[in-house]
């Protein structure tokens, strides 16, 4: 069985194609009793938006970097393996991530690296990061450019970043 495409949305709602992909895709000028037909044929039908193929329509490419400290430590090379791994499979989505190596536990140079990424195009950054003042102007500034900012294993002041995904340490009382 093949999944709904927004043909059958529209064809099910008794709206036009173009009606049924304004509002998928929030971009208004719809009435409020279309939007309602075409939400109860998204859940009725079990419509999934296939990101992939509306980027593919657009040209539209996502570009993430990764700035995890550099040297030999396993458990950042691994981290590091991963996110290359995982890149490979996600250029068929349109994605790309690029790991960026920051000298580990230097504020400054994390500072330098973080402002560095202000001059290139990047919708998403990931960061290990440390806990420091000199971090907020920087990550200020990427997020004022629309980058979404994530701390990754080791948080970022938590005004500056969007989400952080690691060990709560307060939760898992370590501090």
């Amino acid at each position: 069985m093949t999944s709904p495409t927004l043909s059958d949305v529209a064809r099910a709602a008794g709206v036009s194609y173009a009606t049924a992909d304004r509002v998928i895709n929030n971009r208004g000028n719809v009435a409020e009793k279309s939007i309602a037909k075409v939400r109860e044929a998204v859940a009725s039908l079990g419509y999934v938006r296939n990101v992939a193929a509306a980027n593919l329509s657009r040209g539209r490419v996502y570009r993430l970097a990764f700035l995890i400290p550099r040297g030999s430590n396993a458990f950042f090379n691994r981290i590091r393996q991963h996110i290359e791994h995982t890149a490979a499979h996600q250029a068929t989505e349109r994605v790309t991530a690029e790991v960026i190596e920051v000298a580990a536990f230097a504020v400054e140079g994390l500072q330098d690296s973080i402002s560095d990424l202000l001059e290139r195009d990047f919708d998403g950054v990931a960061i290990v990061g440390l806990q420091s003042a000199a971090l907020e102007a920087p990550l200020a500034a990427l997020r004022d450019k629309g980058v979404a900012v994530v701390g990754l294993v080791s948080d970022l002041p938590q005004a500056a970043r969007a989400a952080y995904i690691g060990i709560d340490n307060i939760a898992a009382g370590r501090t």
